[in-house]
């Protein structure tokens, strides 16, 4: 997966492989090298609760059998709805006003790009967590297993099922 970055300050075009276990900028002052790393941590500390629209098939699984099969698709909807939630957090991550941040990134473009072999990825990995989530003012909280080399999420304990769901 890949952060694609145009027009952000002085930065015209950067491309940043998040596969890399490290990215190094190096460069003359006045450069970008802030802007992009500022954005950088932003992502790294983005709450990924992100809201996916599924269709009523997905929802009939998840509220029958408490799973749901990954995608490729979710993951390129995902990405997509990272970008946007990062374009408008851009007044936050650089401390400026709405107002100021609409004449200084108006042209900016964030993106995700999501590649065949990330979906590869996320299928070959294995992942377990909690997670904890306020629905409708009441706790709810549920687990979340992935195996290796299936592209299957099992909800456990989720019970409040709504047009959108969380990955």
């Amino acid at each position: 997966m890949k952060l694609s970055i145009k027009n952000l300050g002085i930065v015209e075009s950067a491309e940043i492989d998040l596969k890399k276990k490290l990215t190094l900028f190096c460069g003359p002052n006045g450069t970008g090298k802030t802007y992009v790393a500022y954005l950088l941590n932003a992502l790294m500390n983005l709450k990924a609760d992100v809201q996916i629209p599924i269709n009523l098939e997905v929802k009939e699984n998840l509220l029958r059998y408490s799973k749901i099969a990954i995608k490729p698709d979710y993951l390129r909807i995902w990405a997509k709805h990272i970008g946007a939630k990062l374009s408008t957090q851009l007044p936050s991550i650089f401390g400026v006003s709405p107002k100021e941040a609409e004449k200084m990134f108006k042209a900016t473009e964030i993106n995700l790009i999501v590649e065949e072999n990330d979906y590869l990825d996320v299928v070959n990995n294995d992942a377990s967590f909690f997670y904890f989530k306020n629905i409708d003012g009441n706790p709810e909280s549920f687990h979340i297993l992935k195996e290796k080399k299936n592209d299957t999420i099992l909800i456990e304990g989720y019970t409040n099922i709504d047009s959108d769901v969380s990955l």
